[in-house]
């Protein structure tokens, strides 16, 4: 009797390796699509040069950042805020 039934479990057990293999394949095929969010920081950056002509170069990606020259009678004061 036992002689019997091995060739029945031996036939369902091969079936339900085929079953997980084709149900492996199947799976693997699915696409699915995610979204990304990056987020990040970019720090503030402020350069000011005082050419030889007494020119002032001064760039800043802050927007509120300023740059300013005050004469005086005895003296120049440059005040550059970037905040």
């Amino acid at each position: 009797m036992s002689k019997h039934n091995s060739p029945v479990k031996i036939l369902l057990a091969l079936l339900l390796v085929l079953f997980i293999f084709i149900s492996s394949l199947g799976a693997s095929r699915t696409i699915s699509s995610q979204t990304i969010q990056i987020y990040g920081y970019v720090p503030e950056r402020t350069t000011l040069e005082i050419l030889e002509n007494g020119d002032i170069d001064f760039y800043s990606n802050n927007l509120y950042a300023t740059v300013s020259v005050l004469q005086l009678p005895n003296s120049t004061t440059l005040s550059v805020i970037a905040l």
